[in-house]
């Protein structure tokens, strides 16, 4: 016999031999699996009692919930048992909400404060405060269009609230002629490099000329001279730098 045609009688007489052997291993197999995964897992009673308190503490967490949105129905004051000693809780009147000015209704953009602002239909207090601070770094507005300047200012508000506000006073300016030239006050409309020019201006000679003299500086200009002159005066006389303003803005 050929050494392959005894190869393959070995191989088809162990076959034969180990294939019952196969089955019965699988079907044990299976059977083993089959068993394991009905079986219910069994947990500590530690897990179990975690399992049980989160239960119970959703339970009563929706139990507050619902009693919570059911209108509540205590003993009112006709019905309250009272003595000598005990005469109940004390009463307080609902809550009222802030008035608003009427429409038509008027106040005083620089003497306002923070509160009375809160009266203008529009205005929170942060807003409020806003408009306090920028009046306070300014010295004062001097015309209503610059609400309009205060950080947040929308052009929807600004067009609700501008009705309500008057000025009755003008900010008080201060004559930079009789201020020493290290004491120029900070001003939101006073840049350094302007502020650095009128130092060097009043070092040198000790007081300003007018505005023609700060209008032949780079770093001034005539929408300058128009804001700042609502708050500097730039010569000895009043009258002269309003009547040189006038010039200057024509």
């Amino acid at each position: 016999m050929a050494l392959g045609d005894r190869f393959r009688s070995w191989f088809r007489f162990r076959t034969a031999d180990i294939a019952p052997a196969i089955f019965i291993f699988i079907v044990l197999l299976a059977g083993i699996l089959l068993v394991s995964f009905s079986k219910p897992r069994s947990t500590s009673p530690q897990k179990e009692a975690i399992r049980s308190s989160k239960g119970d503490s959703v339970k009563e967490t929706i139990d507050t919930i619902r009693l919570l949105s059911q209108p509540q129905k205590g003993i009112d004051s006709r019905t309250r048992e009272t003595s000598k000693d005990y005469v109940g809780p004390p009463s307080h009147s609902d809550y009222q909400p802030k008035r608003r000015l009427p429409e038509g209704a008027t106040i005083d953009l620089n003497l306002s404060d923070s509160a009375t602002l809160t009266l203008v239909p529009g205005i929170g207090p942060a807003f409020a405060r806003r408009i306090v601070s920028l009046r306070n770094r300014l010295g004062g507005y001097y015309t209503i269009l610059q609400l309009q300047e205060v950080y947040g200012m929308t052009p929807d508000r600004y067009r609700d609230i501008k009705k309500y506000f008057t000025l009755s006073k003008a900010p008080q300016r201060i004559n930079l002629s009789q201020v020493a030239y290290d004491s120029i006050p900070r001003h939101p409309y006073l840049s350094r490099e302007q502020t650095n020019a009128l130092q060097r201006i009043l070092f040198r000679d000790g007081k300003l000329r007018g505005w023609q003299q700060l209008l032949a500086l780079d770093c001034f200009t005539r929408d300058d001279s128009i804001r700042l002159s609502h708050y500097f005066v730039v010569e000895n006389s009043l009258n002269k730098t309003s009547n040189d303003h006038q010039i200057v803005s024509r």
